[in-house]
């Protein structure tokens, strides 16, 4: 499998395809994965409830992905994965706050 020349990439976003390409769609997976898990510990150290974390944390991913999806660095299905679990971590915390 050849894959297309690094010397060709002008810019930031050709580098970050370029690396999209080699990886088969993992790195900008990676890329969302990381923001997510630095955004849940980071507002869940700060002694947020865990609900509430998972649901800020998917919603500023799903924006991450949004972008990176318009830059076409993502899947849609990986676009929407972030958006279910921010809808997820949405009704978590309406269900534990309604109790």
């Amino acid at each position: 499998m050849s894959h297309p020349s690094i010397a060709n990439q002008t810019d930031f976003v050709d580098v970050m395809e370029y690396a999209n390409v080699v990886s088969d769609n993992v790195y900008g997976f990676g890329i969302l994965i990381a923001l997510f898990v630095i955004i849940l510990l980071h507002l869940k150290m700060n002694g947020d409830d865990f609900p509430s974390c998972i649901a800020v944390s998917g919603f500023i991913t799903s924006i991450a992905a949004v972008f990176l999806f318009l830059l076409g660095i993502v899947d849609s299905s990986h676009l929407f994965l972030c958006i279910f679990v921010a809808v997820i971590g949405i009704v978590w915390t309406f269900i534990n706050n309604s109790s």
